[in-house]
């Protein structure tokens, strides 16, 4: 009966103390954008699908250890119930941090390795039969660029999730020089399959963006579409090479 209890008032305080911060935060003037009705209902359901299995936890943690100090005859009640709530707080916390590492994101991870002076459409196909695979630069994926403007791997799968990548010029000596993300407008991913007249199936994914030495804040927003014509001379160019295909795509 004290855990459900104690669930119960868990519950009920997730449900109040999120919904009261969110009107104390709408009345405190604030310099950003004004808080409508439509936030404080949004913040205040996230706050308590947050906050609810929290305290369920704390609280069932809490108790837990209280009745096995109890039983053990340990400590006074006063320190069992502050001892308690520190095994509650510890677990508590030990377990959000679980589950926030869980949760995490997958990220992109490219690192793209493009001719010092490249200006245009970059690309990084993958699964085509017989170029090489991939190679690591610590949690990074290499994508060396060549003076066309792409590279190609026989790896299948291809990183998804945050855009984490990173673009450096590289010259004729080897040295790097970091493009700034402003440089870039990305392409997002794609993929598409086309058959040869032998009946062989040919899986191309790709991923790309547009490089401009012009760089600014709103060109890495723009919605710069690739440019068609490149993109088919390209794909041809690699099943011509890697395929012997000879029609056009």
């Amino acid at each position: 009966m004290k855990f459900f209890k104690m669930v119960v008032v868990s519950i009920f305080l997730s449900i109040i103390l999120p919904i009261v911060s969110v009107l104390i935060c709408s009345i405190i003037p604030s310099s950003s954008e004004p808080t409508t009705p439509y936030s404080i209902i949004g913040g205040s359901i996230y706050a308590v699908i947050y906050l609810s299995p929290i305290l369920v936890v704390l609280s069932l943690t809490t108790s837990i250890a209280f009745v096995l100090l109890r039983k053990k005859g340990f400590f006074s009640i006063k320190w069992r119930r502050v001892i308690s709530f520190f095994i509650g707080v510890g677990v508590t916390s030990l377990l959000s941090l679980v589950l926030t590492y869980l949760s995490q994101p997958e990220e992109t991870n490219h690192l793209y390795l493009i001719p010092e002076g490249y200006t245009g459409d970059v690309y990084a196909f993958y699964h085509i039969k017989g170029a090489p695979k991939v190679k690591m630069e610590g949690d990074y994926v290499i994508h060396p660029i060549n003076d066309n403007g792409y590279f190609v791997t026989s790896t299948e799968e291809m990183n998804t999730g945050l855009v984490t990548d990173q673009y450096f010029y590289v010259d004729e000596e080897g040295n790097r020089t970091r493009i700034d993300e402003t440089c870039t407008s990305l392409f997002g991913t794609g993929g598409s399959t086309r058959s040869t007249d032998d009946g062989e199936e040919i899986d191309i994914e790709w991923t790309g963006f547009n490089l401009t030495d012009n760089c600014r804040e709103d060109f890495s927003t723009e919605n710069n579409h690739a440019h068609p014509e490149q993109f088919d001379e390209l794909v041809y160019e690699i099943l011509n090479k890697y395929y012997g295909y000879e029609s056009d795509w």
